[in-house]
């Protein structure tokens, strides 16, 4: 289901100044299949805030559910990330492991 007040809202929500606010919407908008979340993922991934490392993960999270062809470059620029969390998030997904 996807168009819904509950995705216009998440939409908002997905642009909010707050990473944590922006990361969980994130996350539910992929959760409910809304045709925006590629866009929103790589707006995550390519944000110059220097504190990106969670939301980085949910970007590849979400490309990864979706099978995005932006997904594979940017795992290789996750693993050669020096935030350590980064790179092992995109170690397991390259595995094909849950990221969880």
């Amino acid at each position: 289901r996807s168009g819904g007040e509950e995705e216009r809202l998440l939409l908002v929500l997905a642009r909010d100044e707050f990473e944590y606010v922006r990361r969980c919407a994130l996350g539910a908008l992929a959760r409910l299949g809304s045709p925006m979340v590629e866009e929103l993922a790589l707006e995550a991934w390519h944000r110059p805030d220097e504190h990106q490392e969670w939301a980085r993960m949910m970007a590849l999270e979400c490309l990864h559910s979706l099978g995005s062809p932006h997904l594979q470059p940017l795992l290789a620029e996750a693993e050669r990330d020096e935030r350590q969390y980064l790179r092992s998030y995109a170690e397991r997904l390259r595995r094909g492991g849950s990221a969880d």
